[in-house]
């Protein structure tokens, strides 16, 4: 009984310092396939200013590439 008590209490210790992350940048992406779709809208469903959309494959930080590959200009 004192083995549970005192892990208990060590953990209860060890969880009251914990402190939630967040990410401080924003992620750019560059999505290439139609925007009527299910993984337009599911990147589209995150918290503001968690992604940037940009049409500069150049800038981006993250490719989508939702069908087939798009030429280059």
């Amino acid at each position: 009984m004192r083995r549970l008590l005192f892990f208990l209490v060590i953990l209860s210790i060890l969880l009251s310092f914990t402190i939630p992350v967040s990410a401080g940048n924003i992620i750019r992406i560059y999505y290439a396939g139609p925007e009527k779709n299910s993984v337009f809208t599911a990147l589209t469903l995150g918290p503001p200013s968690t992604f940037n959309f940009v049409t500069d494959p150049s800038q981006a930080d993250v490719f989508v590439l939702n069908g087939s590959i798009p030429d280059r200009h």
